[in-house]
């Protein structure tokens, strides 16, 4: 196996990558302030570039010279206020700095994983092994027609009598009673089905035939005619048909792999003492 098949696969190697993207993306982000003192703030070329960027996003347009002078003078002022916090011990003790910090920390993890492409070898084995997961439902596209909650048989027979009349045609949105459902429904999978016409609604029409107006067909708002216009089984699709969704799922399986490491490493560094809570 390759060097570069190794870095793709190992997950040892995976935060080796992390790390040294994790220390890459510091120096990107953190290079603003340099020779970080207590008493000397310089503002780098990269960190100006940084603040008109963000002014960028939020104006479409490039800042001034005023208003670029304005971003330096307001970063300035929040550089000044931070260290002075830092040095009161502001942050400490504080949870919701606290939690911002961990968040930030896994951040990093998250970033790493996103910039590792495995390749389609090690994406299909992840594909086969939860291939569960990405099964096509099946789908089924209809007609309906309304009977209400209780209607009789005789209304049942006479409202199916003029449909099959009907057939395929347009014109049974005018049969039946007056609901809000709607009287065709394109290929929809369980999940579309159910949420409109209630659960078990999409298993109730699964084996109905296509073509012929079959029912009454209950659903959660009462009896239906049916007429299926089209039926698409279940089916495990391609690798190339959902990649995108396989690689970010690989990925967030490395994040909580690479998280963990990196926890576990930096969890090395101390010496971990828990009181005896049954004592108290």
């Amino acid at each position: 196996m390759t060097i570069l098949k190794r870095i793709l696969v190992e997950p040892f190697l995976h935060f080796l990558t992390l790390g040294f993207l994790t220390f890459m993306l510091f120096g990107a982000v953190g290079g603003g302030v340099e020779g970080r003192d207590d008493s000397r703030i310089l503002i780098s070329g990269d960190r100006i570039e940084l603040l008109k960027a963000a002014f960028r996003r939020v104006w479409h347009r490039d800042p001034t010279t005023a208003e670029t002078q304005g971003l330096i003078e307001d970063y300035v002022r929040e550089e000044v206020l931070y260290r002075e916090a830092l040095a009161l011990g502001l942050d400490q003790n504080d949870p919701v700095i606290r939690k911002r910090l961990r968040y930030k920390l896994e951040f990093l993890a998250d970033s790493g994983a996103e910039l590792i492409d495995p390749g389609d070898e090690v994406l299909r084995q992840f594909f086969e092994e939860n291939s569960d997961g990405y099964q096509v439902a099946p789908r089924i596209a209809f007609r309906q027609i309304y009977l209400g909650e209780s209607p009789s048989e005789v209304e049942i027979e006479k409202t199916k009598a003029v449909a099959a009349q009907i057939g395929s045609e347009l014109g049974h949105e005018h049969l039946g009673q007056s609901t809000l459902l709607p009287p065709r429904i394109g290929l929809a999978d369980p999940r579309e089905i159910d949420s409109a016409f209630g659960s078990g609604f999409f298993a109730a029409l699964s084996d109905q035939p296509v073509g012929a107006w079959v029912g009454p067909v209950v659903s959660g708002f009462g009896m239906h005619l049916v007429q299926i216009t089209a039926k698409e089984p279940g089916r495990m699709p391609e690798l190339a048909e959902i990649r995108e969704a396989i690689l970010r799922d690989w990925q967030a399986d490395r994040v909580e792999e690479i998280q963990d490491m990196q926890f576990q490493q930096f969890r090395s560094r101390y010496t971990i003492e828990i009181a005896d809570a049954t004592s108290r």
